[in-house]
Parts: C-alpha cells; sequence; structure tokens
C-alpha cells in the first residue's frame, strides 16, 4: 500500500452546535450574574472570559473569532441592559419593539469588545506559550474594560468584577487593582480553566496534529510531526496541564480571597468624633413624569422639607416618622392637588406624616452634620427663583444643618444660556457653600451627541440640554470644620482630619473610576453620589447603578453616601459594604454615620501605572505574536 499523509485532529476546534450553544449559556450566566428580575447569580460573570477564550479555537478563522467572542457578550449585555428600554417607552413614546432594538442595539455595541477580545485570544493561542496567552487574555480583558470605560465618552457598565458586590469579601481587590485589574485577576482565573480543559480529551479545542498514518494495521503509532512545543506542565495538553492550570487558577482566587477576608476581620479602628460625619439621606419619590411641571414645584419643595424636618427632629430628640409608618404625607399622596399641603413652622413643611416614611436615625442634641437631597430635587432654577428656594434655604437656617441638593442651573455666554445639572451646598445660615457641576453627562439623556437626529431622544431631555461642568471637583462643608473646632478645641488632633470635603458623583459619574479618582486627588476624604433612577421604573437598574457605586468606595477607600429621588439610596463603606438601603419608589429618610478618610489606597497611588500595564502589554504581546505569525 503507498504511503499517504493525514491530517489527523487530535480533538479539533468544537462544532458550530456545541459552540453556539455555549456561547448562549455563557450570555445566560452573565445577564444572571448582575441584578435582574429573578435572582443574582454573582459567579456567573466568570463563566464568559474562560467560554469566549475556549470557543476561539486557534484554527477558527478572523471572523469565526469575532462572532464567537461577540455573540456571548452582546446577548449577555443585552439581557443585562434590557431596562433601557423603560424610559423610550414610558416617557418617549416609543414602542416596546423600539426599546427592545436600542438594548440589543446596546448590547451589540458592548459585544464588539467581546470581538476584539476573541481575536486577541486567537491570535496569542496560536502564537504564544499557553502561560503567555493565559496571561496575555487575562490582561486584555481588563484593558478592553478599561477602553469600554474610556472610548466615544465612556460606557463601564456591567465590568466582570462588579457582578461581585454582592459578596464584599470577593471586591476588597478592587482597592489594590481597581474595578478593571480585578476584572482581569478574575478573567484570568476564567481563562486558566478554560486553558487546562481545552487540552482534555472532552473539552479539547487544541490546534490539530499532523500525523502520519500507518501503511497496515501493525504498523508504528502515528507520531506528531516536528515542530516547536511548550514544556509538557503547561502545554494546554493532558491530565497533569489541567491539573497545574486549575492549581493556578485556584491559587489566585484564593489570594483574592484570603486579603478580601483579612480586610473585612481586620480590627477597625475606632474613628475619632472629629471623623465621624452624621449624614442624613433624603429620598423624595417624586414621580418623573411631573416633577418638571411648573405646578409641582412647590409640592416638590414642601416633600423634601417636611422629610428633612421631620428627619432632623428624629436626631434631635422630636418625633421619629418612623414610628408612625404606614401613615399618609399630606404632600406626597397622589389626590392631592400641589398647593393644598398645610404649611409648618414657617418654611413650608407638613404637619403629617410621610407615606412609609423611614428613618434610622439616633437621638443626638448635635443634630445631623450634613443633609443630602437627590439629584434635580429641586426642579428649578435654585440660583434665580428667590420665591421657591426661599423655604429651603429658611429650613438650613432654622434647622443650623448643612444641606446638598441637586437643581439645574445656568450661566450666560455671549448671550446664550449654558444649562448645567448643579449640585448646591447650602450651609446652615441658608448661604451658597459652593456647588459643582457634572463633567460627564449622559449621552442621549442630557445632551445628544453631535446633535444627531434620533428619534424619541428629545423627549428624554424634556427642554434641558446640559453643557458639561467646568474642573472644579470638590465641595468643603466648612460647618463641619468650625463645629469640630468648638467641640474639640481642647483636644490635639490634626487640624486636616476635622475637615469634611466632599467628592461629588452626579448619576452617571459614579460607574467611572477614573471621576472617583479625580476626587479625591483633589482632596475628598467622603464621596457623595446623587442620583435620579426613576426613568427605569422598577427594573434592575437601580440596582446595578447602586452597586457600581460601591466599586468606586473601595477603590478609594472612602465612605459614600447616596441620596436618589426613588431609589436606591445607601450609605456605602469604604469596603464596600452597603451599611443602610432605602426601597425602590418609596419616600424615606436614611441615616448613618460616614468615617471620612484621607489615606490614599494603592490603587489610587498605582493607578495610572495600572491603566497604562493592562493597556501596553496585551499590545506588546499580540504584535510579538503577529511578527511570529508572519515569519512563519
Amino acid at each position: 500500500m503507498s504511503k499517504k499523509t493525514a491530517c489527523i485532529p487530535a480533538s479539533g476546534a468544537p462544532g458550530k452546535p456545541i459552540s453556539v450553544f455555549t456561547a448562549l449559556c455563557a450570555a445566560a450566566l452573565f445577564t444572571l450574574a448582575f441584578p435582574n428580575q429573578w435572582r443574582q447569580l454573582p459567579f456567573c460573570a466568570l463563566f464568559l472570559p474562560g467560554a469566549i477564550y475556549w470557543l476561539v479555537h486557534p484554527e477558527r478563522s478572523l471572523s469565526q473569532a469575532a462572532f464567537y467572542g461577540w455573540l456571548p457578550l452582546a446577548l449577555g449585555a443585552a439581557g443585562g441592559l434590557y431596562w433601557v428600554s423603560v424610559p423610550m417607552h414610558d416617557f418617549a413614546g416609543a414602542p416596546w419593539v423600539a426599546g427592545g432594538a436600542a438594548a440589543l442595539l446596546l448590547g451589540s455595541y458592548v459585544g464588539l469588545y467581546g470581538a476584539l477580545f476573541g481575536l486577541f485570544c486567537r491570535l496569542v493561542r496560536r502564537n504564544a506559550h499557553p502561560l503567555a496567552a493565559v496571561f496575555g487574555a487575562a490582561l486584555a480583558w481588563g484593558g478592553l474594560e478599561w477602553l469600554r470605560g474610556w472610548f466615544m465618552t465612556g460606557f463601564p457598565w456591567l465590568t466582570l468584577s462588579s457582578s461581585l458586590v454582592p459578596w464584599p469579601v470577593f471586591i476588597q481587590g478592587a482597592s489594590l487593582f481597581g474595578a478593571y485589574g480585578l476584572s482581569a485577576l478574575y478573567a484570568f482565573v476564567s481563562v486558566c480553566l478554560a486553558q487546562g480543559a481545552a487540552g482534555t480529551a472532552i473539552f479539547s479545542t487544541a490546534t490539530q496534529v499532523e500525523k502520519k498514518a500507518p501503511e497496515n494495521a501493525d504498523g508504528p503509532t502515528p507520531q506528531r510531526t516536528a515542530g516547536r512545543r511548550a514544556p509538557v506542565l503547561f502545554s494546554g495538553r493532558g491530565p497533569a496541564s489541567l491539573m497545574l492550570f486549575a492549581a493556578l487558577a485556584l491559587s489566585v482566587f484564593f489570594g483574592i480571597f484570603s486579603y478580601g477576608h483579612s480586610v473585612l476581620n481586620r480590627q477597625k479602628e475606632i474613628a475619632p468624633a472629629w471623623r465621624q460625619v452624621k449624614i442624613g439621606i433624603i429620598q423624595g419619590n417624586l414621580q418623573q413624569d411631573v416633577k418638571w411641571e411648573p405646578s409641582w414645584q412647590n409640592f416638590t419643595v414642601r416633600q423634601y422639607i417636611w422629610l428633612s424636618q421631620q428627619y432632623v427632629a428624629a436626631w434631635t430628640g422630636g418625633d421619629d416618622p418612623a414610628e408612625r409608618e404606614g401613615t399618609r404625607s399630606a404632600p406626597h399622596a397622589a389626590e392631592n392637588v400641589p398647593g393644598q399641603a398645610a404649611a409648618r413652622d414657617g418654611y413650608g413643611g407638613s404637619s403629617s406624616s410621610p407615606e412609609g416614611g423611614e428613618t434610622g436615625a439616633v437621638k443626638d442634641a448635635a443634630g445631623p452634620d450634613l443633609l443630602i437631597w437627590p439629584e434635580t430635587a429641586i426642579p428649578f432654577y435654585f440660583q434665580r427663583d428667590k420665591l421657591l428656594a426661599g423655604p429651603v434655604r429658611s429650613f438650613a437656617r432654622a434647622e443650623g444643618v448643612p444641606l446638598l441638593l441637586g437643581s439645574p442651573a445656568y450661566e450666560m455666554d455671549q448671550g446664550k444660556r449654558k444649562l448645567y445639572n448643579r449640585l448646591v451646598l447650602v450651609d446652615k445660615n441658608g448661604n451658597d457653600g459652593g456647588s459643582y457641576d457634572k463633567v460627564h453627562l449622559v449621552p442621549f439623556g442630557e445632551y445628544i451627541p453631535l446633535d444627531l437626529p434620533i428619534p424619541f431622544a428629545t423627549e428624554f431631555l424634556q427642554g434641558y440640554f446640559f453643557t458639561p461642568g467646568g474642573s472644579k471637583s470638590t465641595i468643603e462643608i466648612t460647618d463641619f470644620y468650625d463645629k469640630n473646632l468648638k467641640l474639640h478645641s481642647v483636644r490635639n488632633f490634626d487640624p486636616a482630619e476635622a475637615r469634611l470635603i466632599l467628592g461629588p458623583l452626579i448619576c452617571y459619574e459614579a460607574i467611572f473610576p477614573d471621576l472617583a479618582q479625580a476626587r479625591v486627588k483633589e482632596g475628598a476624604n467622603l464621596l457623595a453620589s446623587v442620583s435620579n433612577d426613576a426613568w427605569f421604573g422598577h427594573s434592575p437598574a437601580a440596582e446595578q447603578h447602586l452597586q457600581q457605586a460601591a466599586m468606586r468606595a473601595v477603590e478609594q477607600g472612602r465612605y459614600l453616601a447616596r441620596s436618589t429621588n426613588t431609589g436606591i439610596s445607601a450609605l456605602i463603606s469604604d469596603r464596600g459594604e452597603i451599611l443602610t438601603r432605602g426601597l425602590l419608589f418609596k419616600p424615606l429618610q436614611l441615616s448613618g454615620i460616614a468615617v471620612t478618610n484621607n489615606r490614599l489606597t494603592i490603587y489610587h497611588e498605582l493607578y495610572f501605572a495600572l491603566i497604562a500595564a493592562m493597556a501596553s502589554l496585551p499590545l506588546l504581546l499580540a504584535g510579538y505574536c503577529a511578527y511570529r505569525s508572519r515569519k512563519g
């Protein structure tokens, strides 16, 4: 019999049915890993990077590699972001079909980064040592998350690490590596397991090995053709490599867990009184479709003043609204016409109790150090409308408490009015104590990029086309410092520790690590996040937003106070623990004690080096692999 050569696959690429099935499973698990309408299963997110790595067989074409990287992330992101259809339908009047198409379009955009990851994995699996491929893929995942958070103004929603916020022990590494770096570590765990599984008989997607067919049944065993081979232990083939890659993955995972466990179980120092900030968070629960109407402005002011008044009374020994759970609030009752609620104490509060109002205030004669109202809590120009702003200033003056509130604002520039989404501090004397204008606006929610003629987009804006703010990024509560000097003048303490400097994050800004980084760099020792998530109804959007904000607290080692219009308001510790939280669509007051902190995390100190490493090292490896591929 004549000799002939056959290319016999060691295992070959998985077929199309199993590939598509795996991609769909990865997409479903990714959706379930984040807050959803059913049950959040955080660790399911870790399946995705490994699934893509396993699916992208080295012998697949470029288009196949891109497709199997894009498909699971695109569908998984679309499932997790389906809530973008809610405001389109409820407030812009778009049909549900259009809203669903928008969710798919946004998911498809996120999926593009999965396509890049798939192409990278194909390149390194073909041309690099398996160990280098695994490390490179992990860094590439983190780098692509960073790129998604920067490119085209950025959209770093649904990051791998943020899925684990419900279990704080697994996110403490963010204080070392940031959210993107922690995602890279979890991607390393996932890809390690995939690389090990790729070398087994059942799961293998190893490259084909050319073998010579024997001349007869008694002929010699086919031999592998010559070529460069990785060392056996990390070759990516065989049970030994599977065990070693699994051990490597488990060691990294155990390292993340051990560090988190040590942080959470470390004896926490008792902060001195001058670093403890008594914060009141007010959630007014105003309907999004009416809050901007002029007839509701007076109603809105009274609602927030009433809730704040009752909250302060609870601190200082007055009636606690939580003791009257279930009673109705005259200004908030749906059937009341704006303007009919009774005034109280001369500044517009209602004399009835809040509907389901909640507070955890501890009675203290000194009262709270700060009250926080949500984004655009005041739906008018606070800087101009003295009639409506007057009761707010009178409230702060009468109670002697600083108040941070959201309001639209404007400045005139060459005869044109520029609008800003502003946070205003009203000091305890009722005067302006500082402000911050939102710098990172929401595309199609606060402005239309390039003035594109997008259907339904103008409905979202409700007549407000905002301008990004300037460079000022912190607000100091001087009343807090003055109070400390008065109460602790005999004690020996560092005056710098007695200051309260807020790092504001308005709505969408809480999902961007670089903005929290900038606030702390400017001296912020407490992060203050305000938002209005009423747009998204009872969808998981608010919970996803809250979990993103918790990552900023861990990264920077700062407490974060979050006040929202309809939820979810919360106080988050510097370890990402949600100390207290409210409910969706319920007027309430939350209270807690935050601790200021002037120390910097390792992540803060090494921020640019970490980003540079995740951006450059995968590119260098890709360049090396491309060069090696061209050389043949």
